[in-house]
C-alpha cells in the first residue's frame, strides 16, 4: 500500500507557472510573467544567472533544484495558450509563441532533471505548434 510506502509520498522542487493573472494585450506581459516566477525560484535555489535570458535561467534553475535536493522537478503550466488566445495584435502573438518555443525546449532538454511534467490549457498542442520540440 502507498500509506505504507515512504517512497511513495517524497517531496520534490515544483516550479507552478500560472498564466492566469496577466493581460497578456500589454506589450511584455509574458516576459513580466516568466520573471516574476523564476525570481520567486532565485530566491530559493540561486540566482546567479538573474541577468541571463528568461530560457537560460530556466534552465539553470531546474539543474540549481535539482542539484540542491537531490529529487527531479516537477513542472505544472496552468493556462499555457492563454498569452496566444488573448495576445491581441499578431505580432504579439506571435512574439509569444516564439517566446514560449524557447522558454519550454528546456523541458525537451532537461528531461533528466525532470519527474512530471502538466500542462493544462484549452488549445490543442498540434494546433499550437509551439510544443513540436518536445514529442508531445
Amino acid at each position: 500500500m502507498e500509506k505504507d510506502n515512504a517512497d511513495a509520498w517524497q517531496e520534490y522542487p515544483v516550479f507552478y507557472i500560472d498564466f492566469n493573472k496577466k493581460n497578456f494585450k500589454e506589450d511584455a506581459a509574458l516576459e513580466d510573467v516568466l520573471n516574476e516566477h523564476l525570481t520567486h525560484w532565485e530566491a530559493l535555489y540561486g540566482d546567479e544567472h538573474q541577468e541571463k535570458p528568461l530560457d537560460e535561467r530556466f534552465r539553470y534553475l531546474i539543474e540549481r533544484a535539482f542539484q540542491k535536493t537531490g529529487k527531479k522537478v516537477v513542472v505544472l503550466v496552468d493556462e499555457y495558450d492563454k498569452p496566444l488566445l488573448e495576445g491581441g495584435n499578431t505580432e504579439r502573438i506571435e512574439h509569444n509563441k516564439a517566446l514560449f518555443k524557447g522558454f519550454f525546449s528546456t523541458l525537451k532538454s532537461y528531461d533528466g532533471y525532470l519527474k512530471f511534467v502538466f500542462m493544462t490549457g484549452v488549445t490543442k498542442f498540434s494546433k499550437v505548434n509551439i510544443f513540436s520540440d518536445l514529442n508531445l
